[in-house]
């Protein structure tokens, strides 16, 4: 039992280790330069990618085209692309962006599983395990490894989603106030945008910004919706979008229909939290049930057991 202690804890700190690392890698302030290598314009100076890459980001990046061509070759094409477009697809709704994004996610897939088998096979060796033994703590720390970065990913898109779902209906309000102010709607966008964007917490407005680039580089209004609602793969921003497109296509009053999708996203968001707050009863169950429970009958039966045990002859 103790090999497979001291094992898991070895890969265990090293996982976290190596995550910590990695998320150092892509922190807030990378922002901006992955905005001007995407879509450079008003006269933002672009550096090279390989440049600003440091010496880890560039391994992992590296081992990770190395894996997708040597085990793509071999595997079956379609499935390697599929795999390439979930990928790709998760990444972007966490907002890790840009043309090496899913090399680099997987090489730090392919690197922790490595690092993680062998850094438990030899603890396990260490600590006095036979060969096979250590083989299997190895390829249960690779297991765990292999998943690791894909928790982490999933966890921050879904962190993403949540907070632009909640902030989605204040920012529709916005956009009425300006566009019944006389703004037009372009000119909306960017107001939103650059007024959103001064909170570096804000997600949406990081977006919205991003997307005033993308109309500012020539593409078009339409585009630019879709693809917002695309890259974040969050169900209400792709309804904000679609309805967008269509209210600027069939020509609609942009402020009145505003106006309704807001009163609808923040209906939801209410229904969201009432579900939330149902769930919670439910979710605080197995820990009463657990933790509290025990420990009440241990203290109030307790006494009564230690007398009952002393009165027996």
């Amino acid at each position: 039992m103790t090999p497979l202690l001291i094992s898991l804890g070895a890969a265990l700190g090293g996982g976290l280790f190596f995550s910590g690392v990695v998320l150092a890698l892509h922190s807030r302030r990378d922002m901006q330069r992955r905005l001007a290598v995407a879509l450079p314009a008003e006269g933002v100076s672009v550096v090279d990618d390989e440049e600003r890459q440091s010496f880890v980001s560039r391994l992992l990046s590296d081992v990770g085209a190395w894996a997708a061509v040597t085990f793509g070759a071999s595997a079956d094409a379609a499935a390697t692309t599929k795999d390439n477009s979930d990928s790709e697809k998760l990444l972007s709704a966490a907002g890790w962006r840009g043309p090496r994004a899913v090399a680099l996610y997987a090489g730090a897939r392919m690197g922790l599983a490595l690092s993680l088998a062998f850094i438990a096979a030899i603890g396990a060796l260490v600590s006095g395990s036979e060969l096979s033994q250590a083989a299997q703590y190895g390829a249960c720390g690779g297991l765990l490894g292999y998943f690791i970065p894909r928790f982490v990913v999933g966890s921050r898109a879904n962190k993403r989603r949540l907070l632009i779902t909640r902030t989605l209906p204040d920012v529709v309000d916005m956009f009425v106030l300006c566009v019944e102010a006389g703004l037009g709607l372009n000119a909306a966008m960017k107001r939103v945008g650059d007024e959103r964007s001064r909170d570096p917490d804000d997600v949406l407005g990081r977006e919205l910004s991003l997307m005033n680039y993308q109309l500012a580089s020539g593409r078009s209004r339409e585009d630019a919706f879709l693809e917002l609602g695309r890259r974040n793969d969050a169900e209400d921003l792709k309804a904000f979008s679609s309805f967008m497109v269509q209210s600027d296509k069939l020509g609609t009053n942009i402020a009145d229909a505003l106006r309704v999708f807001a009163g609808e996203s923040r209906s939801r968001r209410k229904q969201m939290a009432q579900e939330a707050a149902n769930k919670a009863a439910v979710k605080l169950l197995f820990p009463l049930v657990l933790f509290i429970f025990p420990t009440m009958f241990l203290v109030i039966l307790g006494p009564a057991i230690m007398k009952l045990q002393a009165a027996m002859p």
